[in-house]
């Protein structure tokens, strides 16, 4: 089952909810006489709740995001109203306990619902998350499962054997374990290849201003066909840079940060990523078309042809178009802070295999998403 198909009936069995609550004198006092005004302005305020609820299923359907989310906004203040009323009530049966289960069941399934809004957006701008982007994402999906979870906890508070007989209870066991589905899918191998893609290219940046500085000048030095861009840039890697194994590394969180271009110039020298994302913002700022490259320095082109499931990144390169378009693929790390000639040695043995990303195409994806 799928989970917007089981959202979608998670919604209307909710609402089923309620009725049956009504129903067995949860939400309408057994007796008609015994229904006080303050208890019909809470009936009509769920009643309210259940029509927005509707209103964020259609509008999710639609791909629709700000009116679904401002249809949950609704449910959320009207929720507020209930439960101010509520607690005012002097009703001593229980009508006002079930009611309070009630309302504090629905606060995590309005933030859970709130949450799968944002899990449709992942997979409709997969082509465009970041890593940053995409842990902030899933770990809102992670609660929005827990607070299902929670709503199912909640129902299991209400103390109507009748109710809890009518609830199916199932369900919502079933809901949770299509979220678990769900999240192992977010974090399925795919999924985090495509945003540690995205995570790298995003850091490619021909328009800052050491960036330009910089290829202008190389440019007025050696001229500005493709061929003296090209020479120009790997001068300035083999008398400005350095290779640096592991620059800004954290021992606390093991994790290393992915530098800036302008960084990496300032700090005269970065990783092989580092290197590639500087050579890529500098041809790319003086019109040389790049691709970013993940490459399998230990298995050979061929092993990897045959095998693909050897493919392990453990090095970044670039590949650039020449004037004939075609994409040759180049090392900015064997340039770095080695003579040209040495560097052009080092590039020539290149026989592993690489994955390459053209920069303009995500580029423009991820711009696409940031004006949005």
């Amino acid at each position: 089952m799928g989970f917007y198909n089981t959202v979608g009936k998670f919604v209307i069995g909710f609402i089923i909810l309620v009725g049956v609550l009504a129903y067995f004198g949860v939400l309408t006092p057994s007796k008609a006489n015994q229904v006080t005004p303050e208890e019909n302005g809470i009936l009509t305020i769920l009643k309210q709740i259940d029509l927005d609820i509707g209103r964020y299923s259609v509008y999710l359907q639609e791909n629709e995001w700000d009116d679904a989310k401002n249809a949950l906004i609704d449910a959320k203040l009207k929720l507020s109203d209930v439960e101010i009323q509520a607690s005012s009530l002097s009703s001593n049966d229980n009508y006002k306990a079930d009611l309070i289960n009630l309302i504090s069941a629905y606060k995590p399934f309005l933030d859970a619902l709130d949450s799968s809004i944002d899990y449709r957006k992942i997979k409709s701008q997969k082509d465009s998350l970041t890593r940053d982007k995409y842990n902030q994402l899933v770990n809102k999906y992670v609660d929005a499962r827990n607070n299902f979870a929670a709503f199912y906890n909640q129902a299991n508070k209400i103390q109507s054997d009748e109710i809890k007989t009518n609830l199916n209870l199932t369900n919502y066991i079933t809901l949770i374990k299509d979220m678990d589905s769900q999240i192992k899918d977010l974090q399925s191998e795919n999924m985090t290849n495509l945003v540690d893609v995205n995570t790298f290219i995003s850091k490619i940046n021909p328009l800052d201003g050491d960036v330009r500085y910089t290829a202008t000048s190389i440019e007025k030095a050696y001229g500005n066909n493709l061929n003296q861009r090209m020479l120009g840039i790997l001068t300035y890697f083999s008398t400005n840079l350095t290779y640096i194994h592991i620059p800004n590394w954290n021992p606390n969180s093991n994790i290393q940060y992915i530098q800036d271009p302008n960084t990496t110039l300032l700090q005269k020298g970065g990783n092989c990523a580092d290197l590639s994302i500087l050579f890529s913002s500098l041809a790319e700022s003086v019109g040389i078309p790049t691709k970013f490259c993940f490459a399998d320095t230990k298995h050979s082109y061929f092993e990897i042809q045959n095998k693909p499931e050897l493919f392990k990144s453990d090095h970044a390169v670039i590949q650039y178009s020449d004037e004939q378009q075609n994409w040759l693929t180049l090392d900015p790390t064997c340039f770095a802070g080695t003579d040209l000639q040495i560097g052009d040695e080092c590039n020539q043995k290149i026989n592993y295999t690489v994955e390459c990303y053209e920069v303009q195409k995500l580029q423009e994806a991820l711009r696409f998403d940031i004006n949005k």
